[in-house]
């Protein structure tokens, strides 16, 4: 089962459920749309923080931030056994 953050970007959503099967509406389904409070995606015991590298820059520099980079994948590290950043 591959759980996507709800903040994520709404189009990339639409295309993994649309791949994957939505789990809430059929039982075949592989990915779940949620909250998390930490990782854009989590499959099994692995956290994705995924960025673009416009993104990144910001969470490295605190623009329009309420956390930076160092925050998120340290929350990232703590939640899961295999953490990943993907830019």
């Amino acid at each position: 089962m591959l759980l996507i953050d709800d903040r994520e970007n709404p189009k990339i959503i639409n295309k993994v459920v649309m791949r994957m099967g939505d789990a809430k509406l059929d039982d075949k389904g592989e990915a779940q749309v949620v909250r998390m409070k930490s990782a854009d995606y989590r499959f099994a015991d692995w956290g994705i923080e995924a960025k673009e590298i416009n993104d990144l820059y910001r969470s490295i520099m605190g623009y329009g931030r309420s956390r930076t980079i160092v925050d998120q994948l340290r929350d990232l590290e703590r939640e899961v056994e295999n953490p990943f950043l993907v830019v």
